[in-house]
């Protein structure tokens, strides 16, 4: 769970969602239960959803089409951070940009 979510919380508001929560306690790497929720993810406001992508990016760091469906969540919502998010990503740094993005504009 992330910092926003305490543990034993459910993320997801829908059946199907809490279904794939449920196979993930027993299996913490299902792929399947992971894409039902960030399908959902991507349909929730980029607050609710920076939670999820947050566990399934520490989960799968090296998968690279995780990383690119929150950092699109992310340019949609927020497109001045896109620099910032991308860099942040492929150094494995926090998203949180202030001062990074700060960095950047030195550059």
């Amino acid at each position: 769970m992330s910092a926003i979510e305490p543990a034993g919380s459910v993320w997801s508001l829908t059946e199907v969602g809490k279904k794939a929560e449920l196979c993930l306690k027993e299996n913490e790497y299902d792929l399947e239960s992971w894409s039902v929720l960030v399908r959902e993810a991507q349909s929730c406001s980029l607050l609710r959803a920076r939670g999820l992508y947050e566990r399934v990016v520490s989960k799968f760091p090296t998968a690279g089409r995780y990383w690119r469906l929150y950092i699109e969540h992310e340019v949609k919502v927020m497109p001045t951070t896109t620099h910032c998010h991308l860099h942040a990503a492929s150094a494995g740094l926090d998203l949180s940009c202030g001062i990074l993005q700060a960095d950047l504009r030195k550059r």
